[in-house]
């Protein structure tokens, strides 16, 4: 899978300096905050004689702020966003220009979502998960994929397909005191690609006995009672 994390930008101008710098996080979160100050400027490119750069090494679906200006000698020393940064030695420059705004392309997921499992019957699971946020998803989820098998055999394995919007999901006809693996991963470009954990479980043998507690209160002690398990409840509890 090829993610494009890289930003074309051209533009006219004489003498010639380049600087980009990530935008702060937007209210929507689907900008990620540069480990430099969310309101600083960091020089992208310094260039003569061209009329292009290229930023690269991006996050993806991730929206920059870039803008252009000239300088009769020297480079740029953090520039900030005013345009009055210091440069090196007797420089004059131009006002920044106008500033301009690009997302990059999205990428697929750097996460999968973490699972919530609960037992049903000795047969049957409820999966639960949290959807990803936009920077985990690396852009917007397309679809989903919730898969299980046995514990080490993934010839086994099922899979089932889900809308972007779906956050659980009964698993049934499973085998009583197997231990199973599940997992769910979203796609947007595709899928993930790394190998992750899967979330493991096992499944009960017998169903939890109901207790029918007996209570004779007789100030100032409270007596409880209940009966003892039979001899096969015993057994399949030991093995």
């Amino acid at each position: 899978m090829v993610v494009i994390s890289k930003i074309k930008i051209i533009y006219i101008t004489m003498a010639d300096e380049v600087h980009g710098e990530e935008v702060r996080r937007t209210a929507d979160d689907e900008c990620v905050v540069h480990k430099d100050a969310a309101s600083s400027w960091k020089t992208m490119a310094t260039v003569t004689n061209v009329t292009s750069a290229v930023a690269d090494n991006l996050v993806p679906y991730t929206s920059y702020e870039f803008f252009v200006r000239a300088s009769a000698v020297g480079g740029w020393v953090a520039p900030i966003r005013s345009g009055r940064g210091p440069c090196k030695g007797d420089a004059v420059s131009s006002e920044p220009g106008p500033v301009q705004t690009q997302r990059t392309m999205p990428g697929i997921p750097k996460h999968v979502p973490r699972l919530y499992v609960h037992k049903l019957s000795l047969w049957a699971l409820r999966v639960d998960w949290a959807p990803l946020t936009v920077a985990e998803a690396s852009g917007e989820v397309k679809e989903q994929r919730i898969q299980w098998r046995p514990l080490n055999n993934s010839a086994a394995t099922i899979s089932r397909i889900l809308k972007p919007d779906v956050h659980s999901y009964n698993i049934s006809g499973l085998t009583p005191g197997q231990v199973y693996e599940v997992l769910v991963e979203a796609r947007t470009v595709g899928y993930p690609e790394h190998k992750p954990n899967w979330t493991r479980v096992k499944m009960s043998l017998q169903e939890p006995r109901a207790l029918h507690l007996a209570v004779s209160a007789d100030d100032p002690q409270v007596m409880l009672g209940w009966p003892e398990a039979d001899a096969s409840a015993k057994q399949s509890q030991t093995k």
